[in-house]
């Protein structure tokens, strides 16, 4: 069950003496030993918080000074938080705790995490949104049976609210006894050691992965919201992948007679899914073309062609009102109108990771043994850059009130800076 903090806006007296430049200050104790929560908003109680803001990171010259920051020191590596218009989420060993645009703790919900000994080697547990609504901690390993039953290789999922914390559901992905469940780059899908395929749906339903034709197999499944997808193969030494959903394929709109292969490379976690097809590599070992397109998640139409696309397989990163989204070099607008910043003849690769109401999208553009730049790009401007500073990073998300979420992967401080105009 979620457990209102009564007090949020705090720092330690340790954080005090090392962040503060007032030494004779007496700060409020902390929410928990390894949360700590600095700012100048309020506390959950209602009442003003005059804390100076304890931590700050080194930021690009369009941030301001934070408005308020925190530390969450990380119990797992690269343990990125989750930022949605009104909360940043991000998991404190076995509690999530979310923070509103004020910096406040609003909710701390716990959840069962394995013991280490326990957890699948190399497979640490995972916070990801699955959902406008609902996020997911995914923690996959070796699960006792009761009674005579043997032990088996499970993905223990805990599905919360993000708007008050609720625990929704916690639900069971079985492998066997000697292999974990695979899973997937997106949403809540797991293949399975018998070679089929199962999503976790964010109310916790558990429902098989749409089947794959009579030519193809199961490998495996993603979701995008309420939407389960299947993923499939055909051929055996030169295997060719595809992807589909209740009803519709991939290959019905394979973009030529060419780009035959076909991947799930994003979505919004809602409605959207961007696909990648391309044609498979040639006896030469020379990559053949390569299409993006983005689709409706529920039909498999085709809303949109990007002449861009992510690099790897990642989840859009969304505006506070969900509005716009960003992945690598794509931009996606209102009406699902599309541009691509950077990447082209001459041009540094940007990848972009957070952006506003107003489609201004951050990110970083690199090109090998270079320094990467800030990339600031306003829609119908020309994309700016900017130099980041020592152990400078680009931000992770966008708050309401336009505020930059940045985060440290070492320390786990968390900084809420105001977007320069």
């Amino acid at each position: 069950m979620p457990r209102k903090a009564l007090a949020t806006l705090a720092i330690l007296a340790l954080a005090v003496s090392a962040c503060s430049s007032d030494p004779d200050a007496n700060p409020a104790p902390a929410t928990s030993p390894s949360a700590r929560a600095t700012g100048s908003g309020q506390t959950a109680s209602g009442q003003a918080s005059t804390q100076p803001v304890g931590h700050t990171l080194p930021v690009a010259s369009v941030f301001g000074e934070p408005a308020w920051s925190m530390q969450i020191p990380p119990s797992w590596e690269q343990m990125t938080p989750v930022v949605t218009a009104q909360r940043v989420i991000a998991l404190d060993e076995a509690t999530v705790r979310a923070y509103d645009s004020q910096g406040v703790e609003v909710w701390a919900t716990d959840w069962k995490p394995l013991a280490e000994e326990e957890r699948a080697t190399g497979q640490p547990p995972v916070l990801r949104q699955v959902s406008p609504e609902v996020i997911a901690v995914i923690d996959t390993g070796k699960v006792e049976g009761e009674g005579l039953s043997t032990s088996t290789y499970s993905a223990m999922v805990t599905l919360i609210n993000i708007g008050d914390g609720a625990l929704i559901k916690e639900v069971t992905v079985d492998g066997s006894a000697s292999d974990t469940p695979k899973l997937g780059a997106i949403g809540l899908g797991f293949a399975l050691p018998d070679r089929t395929a199962v999503v976790v749906l964010p109310g916790g339903e558990v429902v098989e992965a749409p089947p794959a034709s009579s030519d193809a197999r199961l490998v495996g499944a993603v979701s995008v919201g309420e939407h389960p997808i299947g993923l499939w193969e055909t051929g055996s030494v030169s295997a060719l992948s595809s992807f589909g959903g209740t009803g519709w394929s991939s290959s019905d709109s394979a973009p030529s007679a060419a780009t035959v292969n076909s991947l799930v490379y994003g979505s919004d976690m809602d409605l959207l899914l961007l696909g990648r097809w391309n044609e498979p590599t040639t006896g030469q070992g020379k990559a053949g073309e390569v299409v993006f397109q983005v689709l409706d998640a529920a039909s498999g139409n085709v809303l949109a062609k990007p002449e861009c696309g992510p690099a790897v397989e990642s989840q859009f990163v969304v505006s506070p009102d969900r509005e716009w989204k960003v992945a690598g070099p794509l931009r996606i607008g209102p009406g699902n109108k599309v541009d691509c910043v950077g990447g082209g003849d001459g041009e540094k690769s940007v990848t972009f990771s957070a952006v506003t109401d107003q489609g201004r999208a951050f990110g970083a553009a690199a090109e090998g043994g270079v320094d990467p730049l800030l990339v600031d790009a306003t829609p119908g401007q020309e994309p700016q850059t900017h130099e980041l500073p020592e152990g400078a990073a680009s931000p992770i998300g966008v708050m309401e009130g336009d505020l930059a979420i940045h985060w440290e992967s070492k320390t786990g401080i968390i900084t809420a800076n105001p977007i320069e105009r």
